[in-house]
C-alpha cells in the first residue's frame, strides 16, 4: 500500500510540474476564467472598461469551432494602445469556461486557421492571450495561441482533483 501510494505521489507530482509543453508561458499570468465572466462587468452599466493588455491564460472547453465575427469594436480600441503591429483578426471561437458559462472569444486569424484544423467541439484548451476589455457581454478575449490538452493531461487533472479531494476532510467530519 505504502509502494502505492509513493508511486502514485511521483506520478502527480511529475504531472504537476511538467508546465506548457510547446513554449514558455511564464510571461502569460494563469486566470479563473469565470471569475472573470461574474466580476468582470464594468462599474457603470452601459460602460466598456479598457484594460492594459495583460497578458493571460485561461482553462476552458471548446464550445464550437472558430468562425468569422464581427471585430470593428476590438480593432478600435487596439488602435487606441497604439500597437506597433496590429494583428489579423476576423474569427472567434466559442468556448465554455470550467463551470460551463458560454463565452466568445476574439481568435488572431493564424491562430484560428490552426485551431481549425487541430481542434474539435468538446476539447479541453489553455487559451493564451490578452484580456482587453470588461463589458456586460463579459471579458473582452483576444487569444493569439492555444494548447489543446491531451487524455493524459485531463487524466492527470481529474486525478489531482481526487487527490485534493481526498485531502479535504468530510463534511460530517468538521460538523464533530
Amino acid at each position: 500500500m505504502m509502494k502505492r501510494m509513493i508511486l502514485i505521489s511521483s506520478l502527480l507530482l511529475t504531472i504537476v510540474s511538467t508546465g506548457r509543453a510547446s513554449g514558455d508561458s511564464a510571461d502569460f499570468s494563469p486566470r479563473d476564467l469565470d471569475k472573470m465572466i461574474e466580476h468582470g462587468t464594468p462599474g457603470q452599466k452601459g460602460s466598456v472598461e479598457l484594460l492594459p493588455l495583460p497578458l493571460i491564460q485561461i482553462e476552458a472547453q471548446v464550445a464550437a469551432p472558430p468562425k468569422v465575427r464581427k471585430t470593428h469594436y476590438l480593432m478600435h480600441v487596439l488602435e487606441g494602445w497604439g500597437l506597433n503591429r496590429m494583428p489579423a483578426v476576423t474569427h472567434g471561437l466559442d468556448i465554455h469556461s470550467l463551470k460551463g458559462h458560454q463565452l466568445n472569444v476574439y481568435m488572431e486569424d493564424q491562430t484560428a486557421k490552426r485551431a481549425l484544423a487541430a481542434l474539435s467541439v468538446d476539447d479541453r484548451v489553455t487559451l493564451y492571450g490578452y484580456h482587453v476589455y470588461n463589458s456586460k457581454y463579459g471579458p473582452g478575449i483576444l487569444v493569439s495561441d492555444f494548447d489543446r490538452h491531451t487524455e493524459w493531461q485531463q487524466f492527470s487533472a481529474a486525478l489531482k482533483t481526487w487527490f485534493e479531494d481526498i485531502d479535504k476532510p468530510a463534511e460530517k467530519d468538521k460538523e464533530d
